[in-house]
């Protein structure tokens, strides 16, 4: 018989797995509302909710995030890219490389921004050379995930594991402790993905080629002013008919939409939505008198407008906000004349569309925009390669020679790596390598509380003896195949869930699951350590290949390469195949045998 907090905390779970799932919430309101209840009801103490925020390995999470921004801003990144590529010409070269050179990066920084830094230069590349971002841009995230996987502080899923295990007792784990699985799991991704994945990636225009290519798939309002000439007369006399690379789809008048004719009179105050190449829309206005962009779309200087493409962030302040409502003009400095959602056009007043993330949007942008988005976190740019700051090169050495530091202390135990980074920032602020300003603007509130919380979500489910249960059913299953098959059977729950929802929800799930099996099994004498058991739910989570939903880079490049969902199956379900099998023959052979 289940008792009472089992019951409030399953039904917890189940809330959030439903709410995750569907996407309705973002997921910091999600955990804010299911800690609250098993709060309110007694199952996690107001010290344990807290704990998290106070968690060294969430701390580390941070700086690392604020480090790899300040790294990212320095352009050291961008100069290797440009000395790796040049003079690569084609996919078979550029796609090993890529992978080895965003691979070795992730592993030691934070691989959203790597990503979204080396997508424009994708971009670049690939309409230079002919080639569909598609056969790319899922090798750059596979790469990113295979990388990340490889060490302690290469992804925020290893080291809220290693928080897991701090706060039952356990010693941290060392800083290349995943190397042993990760950098084999380096080797075999980059393999498969040149000898079968690139053979099973789709081969389709990215949204920007199809933006000039397929000229009627791009809306834009236009709006006839109070002077305009076009007042009383027909469409056909105002000579809006057979425009170059224009076409006109409707006639809005008081919020009614009017089905176009050429016999249909025009009035001031008419929007007229076009559809086709948005940039002749620019000539339009200056040919036609009286047309100008709607008020809130206005960008004054009309002669220096041009399209740029952008996706909106997985942490996005614009998520699950109409376009009409987001006040983008002001904020951005450009104007949204287009949303693309998995390489779909979306029907509708591009006012009254909701973002979501991963949505691509093309934009009419001015001068300041570069500017307005330089630290913005909303989304990032895929078609234009931002500016950086100048930085001495002493800087640039301090920066990385310090960090490299850091990282070879922590791993001989000398210093502890959140102290070191702490360090980082000294030397950053004392030397003028950013500002504090720099700081606050690289932090992801939302992870650090969704990382938080996830630690109270986990001692909810050892505290109602949920994870003792689960465990002691998973492990009758799945006893027949032996310790392999314990391995197998938490790789696969682990990784479902992570692929669905998120690697920090699996791992707040699972982990306490894992660590009674583990428990257990050592009190059975069958095993000396639960690191085996931990290691093999952060590997789960982290092989993240067969859903564009469950990790932030997939859902980066998802409408940018004209993705669909079954792309990241076809290609993913094999790579996450490998990865189990390499994680459990290795954690089998070093840990177990």
């Amino acid at each position: 018989m289940l008792d009472f907090h089992t019951i409030i905390v399953l039904l917890v779970i189940l809330y959030m797995i439903i709410s995750l799932y569907t996407g309705n919430t973002q997921a910091i309101i999600i955990y804010i509302i299911s800690i609250t209840i098993l709060g309110l009801f007694g199952v996690v103490s107001s010290k344990e909710i807290l704990l998290g925020f106070a968690n060294e390995q969430i701390a580390t999470i941070l700086l690392l995030i604020i480090i790899g921004n300040i790294v990212h801003k320095t352009g050291l990144i961008n100069r290797a890219f440009d000395l790796l590529f040049k003079n690569t010409v084609t996919a078979n070269v550029f796609i090993p490389r890529l992978m080895v050179f965003v691979s070795s990066f992730s592993a030691f920084f934070n691989n959203t921004p790597l990503v979204a830094m080396i997508m424009p230069y994708i971009d670049d590349w690939a309409t230079k050379n002919g080639i569909n971002q598609s056969k790319l841009l899922i090798p750059l995230s596979y790469a990113a995930i295979l990388g990340g996987s490889a060490t302690l502080i290469g992804t925020s899923t290893n080291l809220l594991i290693n928080g897991m295990m701090i706060e039952t007792g356990e010693e941290s784990m060392g800083i290349f402790e995943f190397a042993y699985v990760g950098l084999p799991m380096i080797i075999v991704g980059i393999i498969y993905m040149l000898v079968i994945g690139v053979r099973l990636l789709p081969n389709r225009p990215s949204p920007g080629i199809q933006f000039s290519n397929n000229k009627r798939e791009y809306m834009v309002e236009v709006l006839i002013s109070d002077n305009s000439s076009f007042h009383k007369k027909s469409v056909e006399d105002a000579g809006l008919r057979n425009l170059k690379g224009l076409f006109l789809v409707e006639i809005i008048r008081n919020n009614y939409h009017i089905r176009v004719s050429p016999k249909n009179i025009l009035q001031t105050g008419d929007k007229l939505i076009f559809a086709g190449d948005t940039k002749e829309v620019i000539s339009l206005i200056d040919e036609f008198d009286g047309l100008e962009l709607p008020k809130n779309d206005l960008l004054v200087e009309k002669d220096k407008l041009e399209v740029v493409e952008v996706v909106v962030s997985p942490n996005s302040n614009l998520q699950d906000t109409k376009v009409k409502l987001s006040n983008f003009r002001s904020r951005f400095d450009a104007a949204i004349i287009a949303v693309h959602r998995n390489g779909e056009h979306l029907a509708g007043k591009i006012g009254n569309i909701i973002l979501k993330a991963g949505d691509v949007l093309l934009l009419f942008t001015n001068k300041g925009f570069y500017t307005r988005i330089n630290e913005n976190r909303d989304f990032y740019l895929i078609s234009k390669i931002k500016e950086y700051k100048q930085y001495k090169h002493w800087q640039r050495a301090l920066l990385i020679l310090s960090l490299i530091g850091v990282i070879i202390l922590s791993a001989l135990k000398i210093i502890a790596l959140f102290k070191g980074l702490l360090a980082i920032l000294v030397f950053i602020l004392i030397f003028k390598i950013a500002r504090l300003n720099d700081f606050k603007n690289s932090l992801d509130l939302n992870l650090l509380g969704i990382a938080a919380l996830s630690l109270a979500l986990g001692k909810a489910i050892m505290n109602s003896g949920l994870a003792d249960l689960i465990a002691g059913n998973l492990t009758f299953v799945l006893q027949p195949f032996g310790i392999i098959g314990l391995l197998a059977g938490l790789f696969i729950i682990t990784n479902l869930i992570a692929s669905y929802m998120t690697n920090i929800t699996a791992i707040s799930i699972i982990f306490p699951i894992a660590y009674s099996i583990g428990s257990n099994l050592i009190s059975e004498g069958v095993i000396q350590s639960v690191i085996p058991f931990a290691l093999i739910v952060a590997y789960g989570a982290s092989a993240n290949y067969i859903t564009p939903v469950g990790y932030l880079t997939n859902i980066m490049i998802y409408s940018s390469g004209s993705y669909k969902f079954k792309d990241f199956l076809k290609v993913g379900f094999p790579l996450m195949l490998l990865h189990m099998i390499i994680a459990i023959s290795i954690i089998y052979f070093i840990y177990i045998k």
